[in-house]
């Protein structure tokens, strides 16, 4: 029998202005982001303004993919 051990360990930043106070760390999880949005709720509030904004400053390239319905279906995986 086969055995498999992953640990995923997750650090949550929370609060206002968190984004531009943790910038800092977006080089050292890679070059370029993937943004997966709703089809509006994140352009509506502020929020992909606000991420877009802090990878920018952090030189991080990225790519939006809107629209992702909820319990989005294999097509859209």
């Amino acid at each position: 029998m086969m055995q498999f051990d992953c640990t995923l360990p997750t650090r949550i930043f929370f609060g206002a202005g968190c984004l531009q106070r943790q910038a800092g760390l977006f080089p050292f999880l890679g070059k370029k982001a993937l943004l997966v949005t709703g089809k509006a709720s994140a352009a509506e509030n502020g929020s992909l303004e606000d991420v877009c904004r802090a990878l920018a400053e952090a030189g991080v390239a990225w790519v939006h993919f809107p629209g992702v319905e909820p319990d989005p279906g294999f097509d859209t995986v």
